[in-house]
């Protein structure tokens, strides 16, 4: 009778195979950005457009992505955009914004009340992962400064309209009964809902950053009384 030896080292060869291939058809899950996440929930999701004077003259253009990377392209061609941007936004705040304790761009304590204004549809403040305060008051200062065209909102889904250092505004339309096909609002209007929900309209987190960087966290989604929804989280950038 023959009798077949499979060798010690023959058997750890094949577990490894084993092993690999199934690291290989099981990988290990991978996060989601904010916009797969929507889109997994059936929204469309679109690239921003801001329109501005953008161009190497100061003429207008329309441009695509975040506020921030509107801002990096309009520098490429009109060098020095940035810092006179910063400048519009401390002539906003009456020439006050001053450095806080935390990392990041400036928290400015002398802020305008505008979003007090606005009407809330309704409101989700337990969306998402929190993120910085400071990073999403940047990005709220930069829609409130840069875009001189309106936004328009006419199909269902989202943009991401704001992110930095990992902290992200979204902008979506889900119409609410009653609501027009086309909806335009200034965007300092659409900044005035990000404001209001770190300043007020949800609660907000001591200390989320490292030891040596206490950050407030904030997060929250809201809606307007016609379904502009503005969510603040945590995001991939």
């Amino acid at each position: 009778m023959r009798v077949s030896v499979i060798s010690a080292v023959t058997v750890l060869a094949l577990g490894a195979q084993g092993t690999l291939a199934g690291a290989i058809s099981n990988p290990e899950p991978r996060e989601l950005s904010v916009a797969e996440e929507l889109e997994a929930e059936g929204f469309t999701i679109h690239q921003a457009q801001f329109t501005g004077d953008f161009g190497p003259n100061g003429e207008s253009m329309t441009l695509n992505g975040t506020i921030q990377e509107v801002m990096a392209q309009a520098e490429k061609m009109q060098p020095g955009f940035t810092d006179k941007i910063h400048g519009l936004i401390a002539d906003r705040h009456h020439g006050t914004a001053g450095r806080s304790d935390s990392r990041g761009p400036p928290v400015d304590n002398n802020r305008d009340d505008s979003w007090k204004t606005r009407l809330v549809g309704t409101k989700d403040c337990g969306l998402g992962d929190w993120t910085y305060e400071n990073f999403i008051l940047e990005g709220i200062d930069y829609l409130n400064v840069v875009p001189t065209g309106k936004s328009r909102l006419e199909s269902y889904g989202c943009h991401r309209i704001s992110c930095s250092d990992h902290s992200a505004i979204y902008q979506c339309w889900e119409p609410f009964q009653g609501a027009p096909d086309v909806y335009e609002k200034d965007w300092a209007y659409v900044a005035d809902y990000a404001e209001g929900i770190v300043r007020e309209w949800c609660p907000t987190k001591d200390n989320i950053g490292t030891n040596a960087y206490k950050i407030k966290g904030v997060r929250g989604k809201v809606w307007d009384p016609k379904g502009m929804a503005i969510h603040v989280r945590k995001d991939k950038c």
